[in-house]
């Protein structure tokens, strides 16, 4: 197996994920509002408001999204929010946020990293499938700082299998490679939030087999990845959404 899937990421024009999104995102971002489509229900749209649904904001509300992507979910928020921020650490991803979401008062993009930044007085904090590409221990630690008591962090994330075979370990490493991202397991997600102030809320598992072998088929035929091992449709990994609030400073 090791011959068959082990990538050099020499062969990848990126080496961390900031390069990946500064290369990607207007192919990404500017004709799709998230990066992947009918995850939950046929449409973005219907993405949207499921995950509008869960966050139950207010026009009290503060919300930060780390890892804002095309900036869709920062701008619908801001429209029933006090204030919206969007940030993501490539400054082409921002900057194509910007062209399609005209800023205003309410509405922000900011480039920076989830690691360190903080907006004091946020009331919800949003991770759709980015904390894969942070210290997950400083993300924590920094969302504490931003959240005020009882604040919501809802995150999106993929979660790595408690048992793996040798072809979805082969398949998790190669999306580990490619993206410059870490797949965890949700004990460990969860333990580490406890440790920096936050309780469980709820855990349900969002996984759609079909769409996932799609996703994973669709890396076949991406450019960078010519004449590469790909993954086989195997699924490796399960899609989580976790809703902790904030119980302690740290």
């Amino acid at each position: 197996m090791k011959e068959t899937f082990e990538r050099n990421m020499s062969h990848l024009p990126w080496q961390n994920e900031e390069e990946f999104y500064d290369m990607h995102s207007r192919e990404i971002f500017y004709n799709h509002d998230f990066y992947e489509s009918t995850i939950i229900g046929r449409t973005d749209e219907d993405f949207l408001f499921f995950i509008l649904g869960e966050l139950n904001l207010n026009h009290t509300s503060i919300l930060i999204d780390l890892g804002c992507g095309s900036g869709y979910l920062a701008y619908a928020a801001s429209k029933i929010c006090k204030k919206a921020i969007g940030i993501s650490t490539s400054k082409e991803c921002i900057t194509v946020c910007k062209e399609r979401r005209k800023e205003s008062e309410k509405l922000e993009f900011v480039q920076a990293d989830m690691e360190s930044y903080v907006h004091k007085g946020a009331t919800h904090i949003v991770a759709m499938e980015s904390m894969g590409y942070a210290d997950m221990s400083e993300t924590f630690k920094s969302a504490n700082r931003s959240l005020t008591h009882g604040g919501i962090f809802f995150i999106r994330e993929v979660a790595r299998l408690l048992v793996e075979t040798p072809e979805r370990y082969a398949n998790r490493k190669y999306i580990e490679d490619y993206f410059c991202y870490e797949t965890r397991i949700s004990a460990d997600i969860i333990s580490c939030a406890r440790a920096h102030g936050f309780e469980i809320m709820e855990l349900k598992d969002h996984t759609e087999s079909q769409n996932e072998r799609l996703f994973i088929d669709s890396l076949k035929y991406n450019k960078a990845a010519f004449n590469l091992p790909h993954p086989e449709e195997d699924i490796f990994a399960k899609k989580i959404h976790v809703k902790f609030q904030k119980v302690q400073e740290i």
